[in-house]
């Protein structure tokens, strides 16, 4: 009896060790694809496996595919009393939204090298196995992945393209393209697009239509786009460049404020009109007096240096130089002019030294190596009358020349003073007859 006892008592105390050390543990049920459940994560050093590759959205050529996992830790097998990790990798084929064990494979490591020679679209987990799979990956780290079916056909990508600058706002990206060269499908697309430079692409998935509107900041980006089929996808058109051009032309003129010179003089002005981005591509001239456009003119493309000269009547003005830039963006640049009367001479002719009334206005811009002349006639200035003396008043005729005396005669005086100017005149005349005759008598007297 006391050797029974004590055997039911060896086996009772060494049921657990065997069951520790056993291939089935009894700390952990036999766990399914999609996780331990949390309770139990909590007690143990042991958690899900970790995907490393293929991630979400991986593409890969027909061929050699590695699918790489983090390995469980060791202290995790010390845990579990398992010697040696063994992987299964079970990879499924996703087709019509319905999954179909495609191939599974046990592996001593935490990767793998796999050909996966068909196309499609796949899914793939990871467990420890012991005895049954566990420490599986975690659903959302069940990434799909996708063999590149060669025989859908590439788009054409028709906009933007070849380096196109575009201004800040909406873009509209457009192609064209079939879906299979070999059987009737359809296409949905997927595009993607990045500034050059960066880590990562931004994906749009899913599009129906052959066009996709972004709004973008301003930088030189790539894009890509791609059919995708209901079995699989198609390879990625060669990427596009174009730029988005936010930042308008820099343009300033040289010289003084104001620039000025001597009527008659011709006017000399430069400057520099530059863009990084999409170039300069125009260059607009304006002399504005007051509210009045005198001048205007339009340049092609500048190199970055710009010169001009125009001949002005007298005045103060504002000339305005605009650099515009490949989509439109455009600054303006202001310098006021004034242009200087010299003093009337009559060598030259008066003010402005033009008796026939008006100015030729002559620009000419040079840029590159074509430069635009402009002839404009404009009004020129008034000229001033000269200022006339008060007429002096003629000298009285004298009398027996016909003419009444004071008649001719008319200063602007009131007809009172013409009438006493009348009367003393009248006066004098009657007194020189009255002494003449007076004089006669007394000589005939004499003469008696």
């Amino acid at each position: 009896m006391r050797r029974v006892l004590v055997t039911l008592t060896t086996l009772f105390l060494l049921a657990p060790l065997g069951q520790v050390r056993g291939m089935e543990p009894t700390l952990f049920e036999p766990v399914p694809m999609d996780g331990l459940p949390a309770e139990v994560l909590d007690e143990a050093t042991c958690q899900p496996i970790e995907i490393l590759s293929p991630l979400a959205a991986d593409e890969y050529l027909p061929g050699s595919v590695t699918f790489a996992w983090e390995p469980v830790s060791k202290e995790c097998l010390e845990e579990q009393g398992i010697e040696e990790a063994v992987y299964l990798v079970q990879i499924y084929k996703i087709k019509a939204d319905e999954e179909t064990m495609y191939d599974e494979f046990k592996s001593y490591g935490p990767a793998e090298d796999r050909e996966l020679l068909e196309p499609g679209k796949y899914r793939w987990v990871v467990s420890l196995l012991a005895g049954e799979p566990m420490f599986s990956s975690e659903p959302d780290q069940e990434p799909r992945f996708y063999i590149i079916d060669e025989s859908v056909q590439v788009p054409t990508l028709t906009s933007p393209v070849g380096g196109a600058w575009l201004p800040e706002g909406s873009t509209l990206l457009t192609w064209k393209g079939e879906p299979t060269i070999s059987r009737a499908d359809v296409c949905t697309w997927n595009v993607r697009y990045a500034e050059v430079d960066a880590t990562e692409w931004m994906l749009v998935e899913g599009i129906s239509e052959t066009e996709l509107e972004l709004i973008l900041g301003g930088g030189v980006y790539e894009w890509q786009a791609q059919c995708e089929t209901y079995w699989a996808r198609g390879p990625w058109a060669e990427p596009e460049l174009f730029g988005i051009d936010d930042i308008a032309p820099t343009v300033g003129i040289a010289g003084s404020t104001p620039l000025t010179v001597a009527l008659g003089a011709t006017l000399q002005f430069s400057g520099t009109a530059q863009d990084l981005e999409s170039g300069v591509a125009s260059l607009r001239f304006r002399i504005i007096q007051g509210s009045t456009e005198v001048l205007a003119w339009t340049n092609a493309a500048s190199l970055g240096a710009f010169a001009g000269s125009a001949v002005l009547p007298a005045g103060t003005y504002e000339l305005q130089v605009e650099a515009v830039d490949a989509v439109g963006n455009t600054t303006t640049a202001t310098r006021a002019v004034n242009v200087v009367v010299p003093t009337p001479t009559p060598e030259n002719g008066g003010i402005g030294g033009n008796p026939n009334g008006t100015t030729v206005v002559v620009a000419q811009v040079a840029a590159q190596t074509a430069p635009v002349q402009v002839a404009v006639s404009v009004p020129a200035p008034v000229q001033q009358e000269e200022e006339v003396a008060p007429a002096t008043p003629s000298p009285s005729p004298t009398p027996g020349q016909g003419e009444v005396a004071g008649a001719a005669t008319d200063d602007g005086n009131t007809g009172s003073t013409t009438f006493w100017w009348w009367l003393l005149l009248t006066a004098v005349a009657f007194f020189i007859i009255w002494f003449l005759i007076a004089r006669r008598r007394d000589e005939d007297e004499q003469q008696k």
